[in-house]
This record gives C-alpha cells, sequence and structure tokens, in this order.
C-alpha cells in the first residue's frame, strides 16, 4: 500500500470525529484557498459579492482566492458540521486533503486539527513513516 492510499484511510477515519466532536474546527476558523472560478463559485454558494463586502473573500492572484473563516464558517458548512459540496467535484483539494498534505516525500499533518492533537491519526503517520516518507506535526 502506498503513502497516499493509507493517507485517504487516515482521513476517511476521522470523519466521524469531525462531525460530532470537533465540528469541523477547520471549516470554521482560519483560512481555505480556493483555485479557480469553479470553487470559488462551489465554496461560496452564490454569497461572492457579500463575502467580498465583508472582506472575507480576497483575491490571492490570477483565478486564486482565500476564505477567511472565523468570523463565520464556510459558507459550505451545514448546521450539523457536513460539508454540503463534499461529493461536488469543485470541492478544494486543499478541504479534501485536510489534515495531510504531501510535499514530495515529506507529509506534514497540520497540528492545529485536534484529530491530529488527539492522536487519532497516528497509527496511520506512522505506517506512511515506514514506507520512508518523514512526517511533520
Amino acid at each position: 500500500m502506498d503513502a497516499e492510499t493509507i493517507a485517504d484511510e487516515a482521513r476517511s477515519s476521522i470523519g466521524w470525529y469531525c462531525m460530532s466532536t470537533c465540528k469541523a474546527l477547520c471549516c470554521r476558523k482560519g483560512i481555505i484557498r480556493l483555485q479557480g472560478k469553479q470553487e470559488i463559485a462551489a465554496v461560496t454558494q452564490g454569497k461572492e459579492e457579500e463575502l467580498r463586502k465583508e472582506r472575507l473573500l480576497e483575491d490571492a492572484g490570477g483565478e486564486a482566492a482565500i476564505l477567511h473563516v472565523g468570523k463565520r464558517p464556510c459558507p459550505s458548512l451545514t448546521s450539523d458540521s457536513k460539508c454540503s459540496i463534499y461529493t461536488n467535484p469543485h470541492r478544494p483539494k486543499g478541504c479534501a486533503n485536510f489534515p495531510l498534505y504531501f510535499y514530495g516525500n515529506t507529509l506534514w499533518a497540520a497540528s492545529f486539527c485536534p484529530a491530529v492533537k488527539t492522536g487519532l491519526m497516528d497509527e496511520h503517520l506512522k505506517r506512511i513513516e515506514e514506507l520512508g516518507v518523514k512526517v511533520l506535526k
């Protein structure tokens, strides 16, 4: 099994935790990088202009944008902490990959993610390290 497959297993293994315990902290605090008009439209759900006026959505060069979540959660987050665009092909890759990101032969595990902090992914991260991938938290 390769590192990407194990990382996907790790991400899938915490879905219950994200919705029930963490309440999708990653969608309520921080930033979400959006690449292209389709991702922006999918995430903002018709609220693009409103979010720009409130300075919660800012251009990031080209067709990229940054959505600041904190004052408000991501517009795609439902009241029961689920992503309303989870199966949308234009869901941002950053969202799909959270909290594990590969940079070459290094895996960064987002340390502010409660599932990473509490060790829920440790078994998977150990398996990835055993494949020779450097894991950073």
